[in-house]
């Protein structure tokens, strides 16, 4: 290992905040929740939107995902209150920049 590959890793563990979890994250914010509404659409054959927020496992997903992003520390909850985190802040604006990455990359 030479001086510049020490250099290297020392700025990616620098800046390894911003992706701490990251997959696990972006997994959490779909699957349980899409898990449970399609489950229930293929139940009912059919919800509104109003449904969505009623069904109890998506309530119980939501929750779930609080959690996390709470032991993440991406946000704080304070009494019945959710604050982003400034490690928030930034995973956001990564997320926001992955976005708009995959739209303006040309596709697989």
């Amino acid at each position: 290992m030479n001086m510049e590959d020490t250099v290297n890793d020392s700025a990616q563990k620098k800046d390894s905040h911003k992706y701490i979890g990251e997959d696990d994250v972006i997994g959490l914010l779909g699957d349980g929740v899409t898990a449970a509404i399609l489950d229930h659409v293929v139940e009912t054959g059919g919800c509104t939107k109003e449904d969505i927020t009623k069904i109890k496992a998506v309530v119980k997903e939501a929750q779930s995902l609080i959690g996390e992003l709470e032991k993440c520390g991406l946000i704080k909850i304070k009494g019945d209150t959710a604050e982003v985190t400034e490690k928030g802040r930034k995973f956001l604006e990564h997320l926001k920049e992955m976005s708009l990455a995959r739209k303006v990359l040309p596709g697989d």
